[in-house]
């Protein structure tokens, strides 16, 4: 539970949003995470400070006030010193490994996108929202009610939500979230940006550079393989560091850190920038931990995606273990990487940047669902999808990869989503229906076939 008192204090002496205010209230009172898109926090101020800057300028503009993902995304308030109150100030998503993105034009257009039930997609060079035109929240509703009752609690959650929403402010989810978002960035985004390059960017000049202003020439060549000389004791480096030295130990022990559940949001802004911190075999250290805990970076540079190769070589000897020793779920390592501890997949280039990127992007994509009939009713998507044929290609490779037992991997809500991709191909679906079913005989289980019967009549329109 939050108190107002202790909300309000974000906000350093400027009148609350009434919107934020009474949500607070329900929060308190519903005492349960009620959308995925946002959830009020008071610690969203630590990852501004450890993933972009502790300038005082630069925190004395943003207040922010929630999460926007399960990873660590969050929410703040930019004020445009236009002489408007928080309320009207645009609301802006920082991603868990960067980008920095006007998501809303105000408090109540966030709180409309939160009623979609779905996290914002916060990358690089985007963020939007996971909706398609044809998306029919009503029918997804209905069918909803005949999953399974574990989802019961969550299901009545977001509806308790919505119908807040429509009783207090007069608010709906809006239809389609595209709009939303794109107005409020062609409205704040240049302003934005032009505000916080000087903070950012000068940053990032100072860590790339700081060795060499009072450093021989001939040092530089050093900053390749150790941290430059003015950042070996950071805040950064000792947070990584503990971070890495709490999995090491955990592992010895078959188990999972406790470091990384309370200090993730502080530790996710900083992959994108982990090599000003760490000397490559702490860097590669870094990313083997990432991975074994299911958290698969966002990469950028050649670099660090050749670093994040070798951590996967590493991890291979353990992927098939599965948790708590890895959370890297198999199917989603060799989707990821084009092989496993046994073999690659047949006929799949070598490993490249491009090639994780998409993948990644995919597999966020295919992540995103909370229920099965979200999955089939994004038809035309996967449609769409399915004209990457290479993707559709290495998706149905990783559904009959060796012997890998589908059935016991098809309790993972997004390989149905794998699943659904492939059906739109006809020639890529047979290989994965027949498995499926050979699968489902040996088990004696026809439940998996059941669900895959209805996958295929969905596909088929």
């Amino acid at each position: 539970m939050i108190e107002q008192a202790a909300f309000a204090e974000l906000f350093r002496g400027r009148p609350v949003p009434q919107e934020l205010s009474r949500l607070l209230d329900f929060q308190n009172d519903l005492d349960a995470e009620y959308t995925e898109s946002l959830f009020l926090t008071l610690r969203e101020t630590n990852g501004l400070t450890a993933g972009w800057s502790r300038d005082p300028a630069f925190l004395a503009r943003l207040t922010a006030f929630g999460v926007a993902t399960g990873s660590g995304s969050f929410y703040a308030l930019w004020n445009p010193e236009d002489g408007s109150e928080p309320a009207q100030w645009p609301v802006i998503v920082f991603g868990d490994e960067g980008g920095e993105w006007v998501i809303a034009g105000n408090v109540r257009e966030l709180l409309q996108l939160a009623a979609l039930d779905v996290e914002p997609m916060v990358m690089h060079d985007s963020a939007y929202f996971y909706i398609d035109d044809e998306d029919d929240e009503d029918d997804e509703e209905d069918e909803e009610d005949e999953e399974d009752e574990d989802d019961g609690e969550y299901i009545e959650a977001i509806v308790a939500y919505r119908d807040w929403l429509k009783a207090t402010f007069d608010l709906e989810a809006v239809e389609d979230p595209d709009p939303v978002v794109e107005a409020a960035q062609a409205r704040w985004q240049a302003a934005f940006d032009a505000w916080k390059g000087p903070f950012v960017q000068g940053d990032e000049v100072e860590g790339a550079h700081a060795a060499s202003e009072d450093e021989p020439e001939e040092a530089e060549e050093e900053e390749v393989d150790e941290p430059t000389p003015s950042r070996p004791d950071t805040p950064e480096r000792q947070l990584l560091l503990d971070f890495i030295s709490d999995e090491a130990t955990s592992l010895r022990y078959g188990e999972q850190g406790k470091f990384w559940p309370s200090h993730h949001h502080l530790i996710t802004p900083l992959i994108d920038q982990a090599g000003t911190f760490l000397v490559p075999a702490e860097h590669t250290a870094f990313f083997f931990h990432l991975l074994r805990l299911d958290h698969p970076p966002s990469l950028t540079s050649e670099e660090d995606f050749a670093l994040l190769l070798r951590a996967y070589e590493g991890l291979r000897s353990i992927v098939w273990r599965g948790y708590p020793v890895c959370s890297l779920p198999l199917h989603a390592a060799v989707f990821l990487f084009g092989n496993d501890q046994f073999a690659r997949l047949p006929g799949e280039p070598e490993p490249s940047l491009a090639g994780y990127q998409s993948s990644l992007t995919f597999l966020r994509y295919a992540r995103s669902f909370s229920h099965m009939p979200g999955i089939m009713g994004k038809r035309q998507k996967f449609v769409d999808l399915s004209a990457d044929r290479a993707l559709v290609a290495r998706v149905r490779k990783t559904l009959v990869h060796g012997n890998q037992e589908l059935m016991d991997g098809l309790g993972q809500l997004w390989l149905w989503a794998f699943v659904f991709l492939v059906l739109q191909v006809e020639e890529e679906a047979q290989p994965v229906i027949r498995q499926i079913r050979e699968d489902a005989d040996k088990a004696g289980d026809p439940r998996h076939v059941e669900t895959l019967e209805r996958f295929i009549a969905a596909a088929a329109g």
